[in-house]
């Protein structure tokens, strides 16, 4: 009996850490890449039931894009595969590379380089956005078939790979700018003050006065047996 209550306590404490362990994942860095994970599958969606849509207004748009840019599923299939694939290449060797620098700039100021690094909401962003997408182009690109030749949603993976490639320039010079040390320095000053005003109400519940208000103090003598 008291080993099978023993296996239960382990068992939920194994349970409560890998929660926390969890929690805390999502506070530090995992919120805004499954948000923008979500969002880049929603949009793949949305552009595959569009693209399955007849819409007036938007069928002179879909015969230019058919006559001009994508003519057939084949083309569109070379296109999106050539994103994905780049796109994973790209982002393995660039987030390889940047932790790389992180980690020596870690190591020779202090380790608070790390977690900046990772709890900065624009790093999360870039990051996932090029995460997100390759899962868009991915997703779009199961969707091709002979018959079917997804233009709007070819056409949006066309227009996100310029704005991906301007925000890999952004990547590179935000992480350089943020391992600079007055930036590091700065940003552990932010954080000490954001730390102090958080402690703010528990200090202002704190006594400012003794209870006793002059009374005589009550004292007993302990004493200890020697060994």
């Amino acid at each position: 009996m008291k080993a099978h209550d023993s296996r239960a306590r382990v068992g939920e404490t194994a349970i409560s850490n890998l929660w926390d362990a969890i929690r805390r994942a999502f506070a530090e860095f995992l919120t805004i890449p499954t948000c923008l994970i979500v969002s880049f599958l929603l949009l793949a969606a949305s552009s595959y039931a569009l693209d399955h849509t007849e819409i007036i207004w938007l069928e002179p748009i879909r015969q230019v894009l058919q006559t001009r840019v994508f003519s057939d599923a084949g083309a569109t299939s070379a296109l999106l595969s050539t994103i994905a694939s780049s796109l994973i290449t790209a982002t393995s060797i660039t987030i390889s590379l940047l932790l790389i620098a992180v980690q020596q700039s870690a190591g020779s100021m202090t380790s608070e380089v790390f977690e900046q690094f990772l709890r900065r909401r624009q790093n999360q962003f870039y990051f996932e956005f090029f995460v997100g997408f390759a899962l868009y182009a991915l997703v779009t690109l199961a969707t091709v078939d002979e018959p079917f030749n997804p233009v709007f949603g070819a056409t949006l993976a066309f227009l996100l790979t310029i704005i991906a490639l301007y925000l890999l320039l952004l990547l590179f010079y935000t992480t350089i700018n943020q391992m600079r040390p007055v930036e590091i320095i700065e940003t552990i000053h932010d954080h000490i003050l954001a730390a102090r005003e958080q402690q703010l109400p528990l200090l202002r519940k704190t006594r400012r006065a003794s209870r006793y208000n002059g009374a005589a103090y009550v004292s007993v003598q302990a004493t200890s047996m020697g060994l």
